[in-house]
């Protein structure tokens, strides 16, 4: 029987698709038992539930969801809950995973698994996945935003988002066993490339960069690899450029990536402007709602937009947008038909503001 329960990390921005990778990884399972949480800055949990509709087909034993907060902190009460629970039940759960909020950075998280003394924790850091929106690493979203005069700042420079924004990000790619490059499929080879050389300038110490293709990543590509522990990692492909690549790698904050020098405990100390709000509105809402999300985007420094609604045309959809990239698909899985509900995350961002201007460019009533 194990002594340890694997653990894999996702982490990654506002948007990157942490949980649409993770939904595609849990078909390759099989009836192995695979538990799951999920953390989300927002007070309601609108991925966590998209998910677990899924999931619910593809044996995911547990979903847990830990909601309106980062998780990894020195006192996280719920999180150490969890922990228990699943450090009694090793061997029986086969793999866990744990997709972090996009504004964690998970080195406080690997430090609470992993003890002081690794060897001895009931958990083992398989591998850190950092997901990365590459498009918008390239062009930051601005390609698409002609509503600005030809020269002019845009929203992110104006309010001066970016430092806090690559503070995160750099972040989270620092602590990455493995960076999957998402939504690529409209890109070429030379800006993937390009892609890649910039997240090797930034961050030198990645290791490996593995390319996601239609949403999906192959399990065999972030599990299974146990990268914490000695041993001979050759047979793990780059997806691109080959780099040298050491055959030890440690978690304990001694090697390496030095985790816990940079909690985000302590980064958000530091930087405690971003937010999260969430608003609701019992009325229909207007076809052209993701041409409303766009305009208020670009009133507001909002990173990122989720949740669910209901037309004037008596569909409901479900909602994301990362800066002024929305999406609005169908789905059946809107239970509350009589409120339309969002999370918006963003920097500095007021909720009586935003809800106001909301109210007036769909004409109905958010609060």
């Amino acid at each position: 029987m194990n002594t340890q329960l694997p653990v894999t990390i996702f982490t990654g921005f506002l948007g990157a698709g942490k949980t649409t990778l993770l939904k595609t990884l849990l078909p390759e399972f099989g009836d192995h038992q695979v538990a799951v949480i999920i953390n989300e800055l927002g007070e309601t949990s609108i991925d966590g539930a998209l998910f677990a509709a899924q999931a619910h087909s593809h044996r995911v034993p547990e979903l847990h969801e830990i909601t309106g907060r980062l998780i990894g902190t020195s006192s996280d009460d719920e999180l150490d809950h969890l922990l228990a629970h699943f450090e009694a039940r090793v061997g029986e759960i086969d793999h866990l995973f744990i997709e972090t909020s996009g504004l964690s950075v998970p080195d406080s998280l690997i430090n609470k698994l992993q003890g002081s003394t690794p060897a001895s924790s009931p958990f083992t850091i398989d591998a850190t996945a950092a997901v990365i929106d590459v498009p918008h690493l390239l062009y930051n979203d601005r390609t698409a935003l002609p509503r600005f005069p030809k020269g002019a700042p845009t929203f992110t420079r104006l309010l001066n988002t970016e430092d806090a924004e690559r503070e995160v990000f750099n972040s989270q790619v620092s602590t990455a066993d493995v960076v999957i490059f998402n939504k690529i499929d409209e890109l070429t080879s030379d800006e993937i490339l390009h892609a890649e050389s910039l997240i090797r300038s930034a961050v030198p110490t990645v290791r490996f960069i593995e390319l996601a293709h239609h949403g999906h990543i192959a399990a065999a590509l972030v599990t299974g690899l146990f990268l914490n522990k000695s041993a001979d990692v050759s047979r793990h492909q780059l997806s691109l450029v080959p780099v040298a690549r050491p055959h030890t790698h440690s978690h304990s904050g001694l090697d390496n990536h030095e985790h816990g020098i940079r909690t985000h405990e302590h980064l958000h100390d530091h930087n405690p402007n971003w937010m999260a709000i969430q608003l609701t509105s019992t009325q229909t809402q207007p076809a052209d709602l993701a041409s409303v999300l766009e305009n208020l985007s670009s009133k507001f420094p909002l990173m990122r937009i989720k949740g669910n609604a209901r037309l004037d045309s008596g569909h409901d959809v479900h909602v994301q947008a990362v800066r002024n990239r929305v999406h609005i698909t169908s789905h059946s899985h809107h239970h509350d038909h009589a409120q339309s509900r969002l999370v918006l995350i963003g920097y500095d961002i007021n909720r009586t503001d935003i809800a106001c201007e909301l109210s007036n460019l769909t004409a109905t009533s958010w609060n």
